[in-house]
C-alpha cells in the first residue's frame, strides 16, 4: 500500500489577486462592525419639556345631542259647524295675521237657527217672568165677582130675598087694589083732577077772551131786549172779523200751540217708558246689581273673617260682632233681591191697558196740537170767507130775533087773535071730555085685563116663595164649587215646581241659544296668532261635518304654524339626562345653516325614557331664541351647558397625575420641577379646575414620550396660546364621567 503526502511549495500559495480581495472584504467587514457598535452605544437624544401656564379662565360643561327643528305653534283649524265651504281666503305659503278670516261657510242656516233660537229664549224668558209675576189683581177681583155672583144667585134660588117677596106682595096688592077700583068705577082723586083740568081750560078761555095780562106784556117786551143784545154780539163778533188779528190773540193761540206740543211731549215720553225702558234706566240698574253684588261678598268676606277669629285660640271676635256681620251680610243679599227684582221689572213687558191709555193720550194730545195749531194759523191768516158768512148770517138772524120780537109785543098789546080763540075753546072741550071718561072710565075688557093683571101677580109671588127646584139648585152649587176653584187658582195660578219648569225651559233655550251661536261662529275659520299657512284641505263648494265628522268634507281643515317661534326636539343619553334641566343655555347648529349658531334654552324634558337599539333615551325640547331662517323638520345639533365656572384657576388635564388618592403635578420652579400635590373641581375634556395647591401664573408639566417629544411640532399643544390651553373657550366640551386624570 502506497501512501501519498502533501506537497509544500511555491504552487499551493493563493494568488496576489486573491489576497487583494480577501484584505478588502476585511476592512469593509470591520468598518460595518464599527458602525454598528456606534449606533448600538449612541447616547441617548435630550427630550423637549411640554409645559403650560396656570391662568384664569371660563370652564363650562355641556351635552351634545342630535335632533330635529320643529314649529313651537302648529295648529289645526276646522269649522265646528256643518255646512258647506263658501270662501277660503288663503293658500299655502301665505302670512296670516292674529284674526284675520281663512275660510268660512254658508250661514244662512245658521243665522236662522240662531234667530229662532233667540225667539225661543224671548218667550221662555217672558213665560217665566208672567210664572213669576203670579196672578193678577184684575182676574183674582174677576173671579171673586163670579163667585160672589154665584153664591147670591144660589141664595136666590133656594130663596128669594124679603125685598123680593115684599115687591111681589106690593105688586099683587096694586093689582087687586086697582083691579077692586075699577069693578068700584073712576076713583074720586081722578075725577077731581079731571074737574080741575076743566076749572084750568075755563079759566084759560075766559083770559083769552079777556085780553092779555101784564105780565105777558113784560114777558114779551123783555124778549126783545133778549133779541136786541143778541144781536148787538153778532154785530161785534162781525166787527171784529173785519179787523186784523190782534196781538193778544196772537199771543193766546201761540201758547195755546206750545201748551199742546207740551202736553203731547209728555204723552210721548209716558208711552216710552212704558213700552221700552230707557237704557240709562237699564245701566243704572245693572250697575246697582253690579254694586250689591260687591257688597255681598265684602259682607260674606267679613263674616267668614269674624268665624276665624272665632275658631284661633290667639283671637278673639264676640258674638255681638258675628251677629253685625250676619245681619250685614242679610242686608247685602236684600239689596240684591231689590237690584235683581228692579231690572226683572223694567224687563217685563208692560200692561196691554196701560200701552193703549198712553197712546190714546198721545193720539189726543196730538190732535190738540194740530187743532191749536190750525187755530194759529187761522187768526195769522185771518177770518175764512165761510166764518165772515156765519157772522153775518148771525147778525141777520140777530135782526130778525129783533122784528119777531117787536111783532110779539105790538100783538100782545093789541089784544087776542080770532085762532087764540079757538084754541082755547077746544081745550075746554077736550078737558070736559076727560072728566067724563074719568067718571065712567072702564070698559068690560078693561076689567078682564087688570084681572089677569092680578091672577100674573099671584104667581110672581108664588114664585118667589119657592123660587128653584132641586135639580137647579145642586146645578147652582156646582157652579158655585166651579167659581171657587177658580178664585183659589186666580190667586195662586202657578206652583213651584211650575217655575222650576219654566226656569229648565229657559235654560234649555239659552243652551239652545249658545249652540246655535256657537255653530256660527264656528263657521268661519280664523287664525288666532300670527303664522305661515302649512297645508289647506279644503276646496269651495265641498261640503263639511265640522272637527269631529269622517264623512266627506270631514277632513278639510288648514294647518298654521308660527315661524317666529321654533324649537329643537333632540335625543339625550341616559347617562347625561341627569344633568339637564330646565332653563338650561344651550347653542343650537343646523346642517342646511352653515356657519350659524343658534341660542336656545332647554323648555322641556320629556318624564319618560324611550329605547332605540338597546340604548335608552329621553327626549328634550330647547327653544330657541331667534328661529329666523329655522323651518321645522331641519337636522340639528344641540350643545346643552349644565355646568360653568367662571374665573376659575385651570389646567390641562394631561398635566394632572394620580398618586393614590392624591392628585399631582409637577411645577417648574428656577431649580428645576418639583411635584405639588392640588384640589381639583369642576372638569371637562380638555381642562381642570384647580381650587388648590397652585397659584396664577404657576408653569406645569404636561408629560410626553419621547417618540412624540422627537415629532417636529408635537410640542404645539403643551405652548401658551396653543389648542389645549383655551378651556371653556366657546369649543364644544364634553363632561368627564370618570375619574380620569382630572378627578
Amino acid at each position: 500500500m502506497q501512501i501519498a503526502s502533501p506537497r509544500f511549495g511555491l504552487g499551493a500559495l493563493p494568488s496576489p489577486g486573491a489576497l487583494i480581495a480577501i484584505a478588502v472584504a476585511a476592512v469593509v467587514i470591520g468598518a460595518a462592525g464599527y458602525l454598528l457598535y456606534q449606533r448600538v452605544n449612541a447616547p441617548p437624544v435630550p427630550v423637549t419639556q411640554q409645559t403650560a401656564r396656570v391662568a384664569r379662565s371660563t370652564i363650562v360643561a355641556s351635552v351634545n345631542a342630535t335632533g330635529s327643528a320643529q314649529a313651537l305653534t302648529t295648529n289645526r283649524l276646522n269649522f265646528k259647524a256643518n255646512g258647506r265651504i263658501a270662501d277660503v281666503s288663503v293658500n299655502v305659503g301665505d302670512s296670516v295675521t292674529a284674526g284675520q278670516l281663512l275660510a268660512r261657510l254658508d250661514t244662512s242656516d245658521l243665522e236662522l237657527a240662531a234667530e229662532q233660537a233667540r225667539v225661543q229664549v224671548l218667550a221662555s224668558q217672558a213665560k217665566l217672568d208672567q210664572i213669576r209675576a203670579g196672578a193678577r189683581p184684575e182676574d183674582v177681583e174677576v173671579a171673586q165677582a163670579n163667585l160672589a155672583s154665584a153664591r147670591a144667585k144660589l141664595e136666590g134660588m133656594q130663596q128669594s130675598r124679603p125685598e123680593e117677596i115684599i115687591a111681589a106682595r106690593i105688586q099683587l096688592d096694586a093689582a087687586q087694589t086697582k083691579l077692586e077700583t075699577m069693578l068700584a068705577g073712576g076713583r074720586a082723586e081722578d075725577v077731581e083732577s079731571a074737574q080741575a083740568a076743566a076749572v084750568s081750560a075755563l079759566a084759560g078761555l075766559q083770559q083769552v077772551q079777556a085780553g092779555a095780562l101784564q105780565s105777558d106784556v113784560e114777558a114779551s117786551r123783555a124778549n126783545l131786549d133778549s133779541a136786541r143784545a143778541n144781536l148787538s154780539a153778532a154785530r161785534v163778533k162781525l166787527d171784529d172779523l173785519l179787523r186784523t188779528p190782534m196781538p193778544a190773540d196772537l199771543a193766546a193761540a201761540q201758547s195755546a200751540v206750545d201748551n199742546a206740543q207740551a202736553t203731547l211731549q209728555s204723552a210721548q215720553a209716558n208711552l216710552a217708558t212704558l213700552t221700552a225702558p230707557s237704557a240709562a234706566d237699564i245701566a243704572a240698574a245693572q250697575a246697582a246689581i253690579a254694586a250689591a253684588r260687591a257688597s255681598l261678598r265684602a259682607a260674606t268676606a267679613k263674616k267668614e273673617q269674624t268665624l276665624r277669629a272665632t275658631q284661633s285660640p290667639s283671637v278673639s271676635a264676640t258674638a255681638a260682632q258675628m251677629r253685625a256681620d250676619e245681619a250685614a251680610e242679610a242686608a247685602a243679599r236684600s239689596s240684591l233681591q231689590s237690584a235683581e227684582a228692579k231690572l226683572a221689572e223694567l224687563a217685563k213687558p208692560p200692561d196691554a191697558a196701560e200701552v193703549v191709555a198712553a197712546q190714546g193720550s198721545v193720539d189726543a194730545a196730538r190732535a190738540a196740537l194740530n187743532s191749536a195749531t190750525v187755530k194759529l194759523e187761522q187768526v195769522r191768516a185771518g177770518p175764512t170767507a165761510s166764518e165772515m158768512a156765519s157772522a153775518r148770517a148771525a147778525a141777520d138772524s140777530g135782526e130778525a130775533s129783533v122784528r119777531a120780537a117787536e111783532a110779539k109785543l105790538n100783538q100782545v098789546l093789541a089784544g087776542p087773535e080770532e085762532r087764540d080763540l079757538v084754541a082755547a075753546q077746544a081745550g075746554l072741550v077736550q078737558a070736559q071730555s076727560t072728566l067724563a071718561l074719568k067718571q065712567s072710565p072702564h070698559t068690560e075688557a078693561d076689567i078682564l085685563a087688570q084681572q089677569q093683571a092680578v091672577r100674573q101677580a099671584e104667581a110672581n109671588l108664588a114664585a118667589k116663595l119657592s123660587p128653584s127646584m132641586e135639580f137647579d139648585l145642586e146645578a147652582q152649587r156646582q157652579a158655585v164649587r166651579q167659581a171657587e176653584a177658580n178664585l183659589a187658582l186666580k190667586r195662586t195660578p202657578y206652583l213651584a215646581s211650575d217655575i222650576l219648569a219654566a226656569e229648565a225651559t229657559l235654560e234649555q233655550t239659552r243652551v239652545g241659544l249658545a249652540t246655535a251661536i256657537n255653530n256660527l261662529d264656528g263657521a268661519q275659520i280664523v287664525a288666532p296668532f300670527d303664522g305661515v299657512i302649512n297645508l289647506v284641505t279644503m276646496s269651495v263648494g265641498e261640503s263639511t261635518s265640522g272637527a269631529s265628522g269622517s264623512g266627506a268634507g270631514g277632513g278639510a281643515s288648514i294647518t298654521l304654524v308660527d315661524p317666529f317661534r321654533a324649537y329643537v326636539s333632540v335625543q339625550v343619553d341616559e347617562s347625561d339626562i341627569a344633568r339637564i334641566d330646565l332653563g338650561q343655555s344651550a347653542n343650537v347648529t343646523f346642517d342646511a345653516l352653515t356657519g350659524r349658531r343658534f341660542p336656545a334654552s332647554v323648555a322641556a324634558i320629556s318624564p319618560a325614557g324611550t329605547t332605540t337599539q338597546g340604548v335608552v333615551g329621553y327626549l328634550v325640547a330647547l327653544e330657541l331664541v331667534n328661529p329666523r331662517g329655522v323651518r321645522p323638520g331641519m337636522t340639528a345639533v344641540a350643545e346643552i351647558v349644565h355646568t360653568q365656572r367662571d374665573d376659575v384657576l385651570s389646567v390641562p388635564n394631561r398635566a394632572i397625575t394620580r398618586q393614590g388618592r392624591d392628585r399631582l403635578v409637577q411645577v417648574v420652579t428656577p431649580n428645576g420641577t418639583e411635584s405639588r400635590r392640588v384640589q381639583v373641581g369642576m372638569a371637562n375634556d380638555q381642562v381642570t379646575e384647580i381650587t388648590e395647591g397652585l397659584n396664577e401664573g404657576d408653569e406645569v408639566v404636561i408629560p410626553t414620550t419621547a417618540a412624540r417629544a422627537a415629532v417636529p411640532g408635537a410640542g404645539a399643544a403643551g405652548r401658551p396660546g396653543g389648542a389645549g390651553l383655551v378651556p371653556g373657550g366657546g369649543g364644544f366640551a364634553v363632561p368627564v364621567t370618570g375619574p380620569g386624570p382630572g378627578r
